[in-house]
């Protein structure tokens, strides 16, 4: 949540073909998530968050 606009912030996955494409998963990150990079090898996800009980953290994210 971005307090002062109201915003709420989330990342969606999609899997992709030639022909289609299908939302795959959905979820909350946290505040400040505003970067995201993947691993192309382990397929996980980051993303720095700027404060979390005012200390910068890393969020991973480990697809199943």
């Amino acid at each position: 949540m971005d307090r002062a606009p109201h915003r709420h912030f989330c990342v969606s996955m999609f899997a992709a073909s030639s022909s289609t494409v299908s939302k795959i998963g959905e979820g909350s990150i946290g505040l400040n998530a505003h970067v995201a990079a993947v691993d192309q090898s382990t397929h996980r996800m980051y993303f720095p968050l700027k404060s979390v009980d005012g200390h910068s953290v890393s969020r991973v994210i480990v697809p199943r």
